[in-house]
């Protein structure tokens, strides 16, 4: 594929995203404001407790997920469409099972597993959040094929669709039924997730449907993915969730519930900036176009740097805007202003190890991927342990800076050291010159092009 071509797609895709995803951070602002609103501190902090329960347990619906979809979308990318139709009918047997176990033991075997713990009515709240394994299932089988499909518009479209409906139920369940607590947040979150996937499995089946006259292979394949490139995969959610269920876990033993609604609302401010940062349809493309070794390296060199800028933009806007609005809109959460002010340093740091990251996943570099993921977490918790009952929460939010950083120098030294598959000009990324300009050109013309076809 031509780089004019690639930019194209890029574009095109990241336009509808660009302009769907404004008006979804519009209703997301919206929704938090109306939550924050009407639950008190406490019961934010105990729902985020909640669905951190479920995330700790969903890493069984990503077991080898990524090396499953890197390979369904080089599959595609390279016309081997027997492959690929068998690569996603048996994976999506396989997530599908899965999802359904995770939900049946948290249906019915939450109220026996957390009764004894915690309160009853902790323990009921489990068999709602169990739903969101259901929604997790449908997302698995659903997107892979859309990326394939290359349907980034009608992607765009469920997340402002989903906080639409989380709206209208959070608005039903406030002013209508005028009786909202931590159940009936959790309950408007998954059936509005729920709903907005359903909504996507009409243009699924017509992708999958082009497939019809394509006869599946006969060969072993998930198998050998699972536990060949995709063996180091397996092992790495596990230890990443338990990172992510023990940072909740720790604020509450060390500070206290209303202190993990304050980092929660912190960090989701953090992730609403890194939402609008343009790069969903790249992990989407690079599998698809990962063979033309010089157009790979460019992209991996200019995408580098110049979502690194942006990132550094969206970092001071958001330390512009972001204190006046919560002392205003949130004067609960006016102790979250100090940890978002030094959580934002981790926009350019994350931006600048997104590129690497994806390119080392498409490239199949599972193995360093795994002992990347077995640094970094007795690092993050030894920095826990240190940090948090030192500084408090501003400790926690060190940590968000400091590991990317470590992690982002192991990356960049592996890749000069044992060097990759495509062609990347290192020097490019301090230059700017005649060919800069062009790609500024490039972009600029580009996007100018694709908000006129989607206005």
């Amino acid at each position: 594929m031509k780089p004019a071509g690639f930019l194209k797609t890029f574009f095109y895709g990241e336009a509808h995203f660009s302009v769907w995803g404004l008006f979804s951070k519009m209703l997301g602002f919206l929704n938090m404001a109306l939550v924050l609103s009407v639950l008190s501190t406490y019961e934010y902090g105990v729902a985020q407790l909640l669905l951190v329960s479920y995330s700790s347990v969903s890493f069984f619906m990503v077991l080898g997920a990524g090396s499953i979809n890197n390979e369904l979308l080089r599959s595609i990318g390279s016309n081997d469409l027997p492959k690929a139709k068998a690569i996603f009918q048996r994976s999506s047997i396989l997530r599908f099972t899965i999802g359904i176990i995770l939900w049946a033991v948290f249906f019915f075997g939450g109220s026996i597993i957390f009764s004894h713990r915690f309160t009853p009515e902790f323990a009921s709240l489990i068999k709602v959040v169990s739903f969101f394994f259901i929604n997790d299932t449908l997302s698995s089988i659903i997107q892979p094929l859309l990326k394939g499909g290359k349907k980034f518009a009608i992607q765009a479209r469920r997340l402002p669709l989903e906080r639409i409906l989380y709206l209208a139920l959070l608005l039903y369940f406030i002013f209508v039924k005028k009786d909202f607590g931590i159940s009936h947040l959790l309950i408007s979150q998954v059936t509005a997730a729920i709903i907005a996937n359903i909504s996507l499995v009409p243009a699924t089946l017509s992708i999958y449907r082009e497939w019809r006259g394509v006869r599946a292979s006969k060969v072993k394949i998930v198998r050998p993915i699972l536990f060949g490139i995709g063996r180091w995969e397996i092992i790495r959610p596990f230890f990443e969730k338990i990172v992510g269920f023990l940072q909740p876990a720790l604020i509450k033993l060390f500070i206290s519930t209303e202190a993990v609604a304050i980092f929660s609302v912190a960090k989701t401010i953090l992730s609403s900036l890194g939402d609008l940062m343009p790069i969903r349809t790249l992990s989407s493309l690079l599998p698809l176009h990962v063979n033309d070794r010089y157009m790979a390296g460019k992209i991996f060199i200019y995408g580098t740097k110049y979502l690194t800028l942006l990132a550094v933009l969206l970092m001071v806007t958001g330390l512009i805007i972001v204190p006046p609005v919560v002392k205003i809109f949130f004067p609960q959460y006016v102790q979250a202003i100090p940890i978002f002010m030094v959580l934002a340093f981790n926009l350019p740091i994350g931006t600048l190890g997104a590129l690497p990251g994806t390119y080392l996943a498409v490239m199949r570099r599972q193995k360093f991927i795994f002992i990347h993921s077995m640094i970094r977490t007795p690092i993050i918790l030894l920095l826990y342990l240190t940090l948090l009952p030192a500084f408090s929460l501003i400790g926690l939010a060190f940590e968000r800076l400091l590991t990317p950083f470590i992690m982002l120098t192991i990356t960049l030294v592996y890749l000069r050291r044992k060097g990759t598959e495509i062609i990347i000009p290192w020097s490019r990324f301090f230059a700017f010159d005649d060919e800069d300009r062009r790609f500024i050109r490039k972009i600029y013309y580009g996007i100018k092009m694709r908000l006129r076809v989607s206005s």
